[in-house]
């Protein structure tokens, strides 16, 4: 979100694009936030309002991914959650919050339940061209999964290994999108 100030009065603004058409079991509202592909478990994060506090911590950098050994405890069970995994997980979280930039390096992709484009995280995730969307829909499907393949283009497909080719999550994306780095994990 940006922010413009009128004499002593602060106005958030936030220009997202708010939805899409779907054919995710009807209609869904939704957005890609990143353009991209990744093929990967799931490592699903419940919410922690410790993470969620330490989101709006001077801890967090404006212009750069902070070092995660430097957030505390924390994101040091996160960094080892991680590291047990084969590959870089996709993240499946409820929102961006900005204390998951150090995570940037170590994953390959970001499902989440609500999110806007302009949020911090959104920006930087574009920044590091890792594929990313948000729809309820789609998060409650992907927290359900051991591993998913996003696939974000001209649409957003989100499906998991085993259920054939159905499309389990298309979402149309805004055309004016700049395209994002392809992450293929086997």
């Amino acid at each position: 979100i940006e922010w413009v100030m009128s004499g002593s009065c602060v106005y958030p603004l936030d220009f997202s694009v708010l939805s899409a058409q779907s054919m995710f079991a009807g209609a869904v509202e939704g957005t890609a936030i990143s353009r991209g592909y990744a093929f990967a478990p799931t490592l699903v994060l419940d919410d922690d309002r410790d993470l969620e506090i330490l989101s709006i911590a001077p801890s967090v950098s404006l212009t750069d991914i902070p070092d995660a050994s430097e957030m505390g405890p924390l994101l040091a069970r996160l960094l080892a959650r991680i590291g047990s995994y084969p590959v870089a997980p996709i993240v499946v979280c409820r929102r961006p919050l900005a204390a998951l930039a150090p995570l940037l390096p170590l994953v390959s992709g970001f499902v989440f339940e609500r999110a806007a484009v302009l949020s911090h995280l959104s920006i930087l995730i574009r920044e590091k061209g890792l594929p990313a969307a948000q729809a309820p829909e789609l998060y409650a499907y992907a927290r359900a999964k051991n591993s998913l393949l996003i696939d974000i283009g001209d649409s957003i497909v989100i499906s998991s290994p085993g259920e054939g080719a159905a499309d389990l999550g298309h979402v149309p994306v805004n055309s004016s999108e700049t395209d994002g780095d392809e992450h293929a994990y086997a």
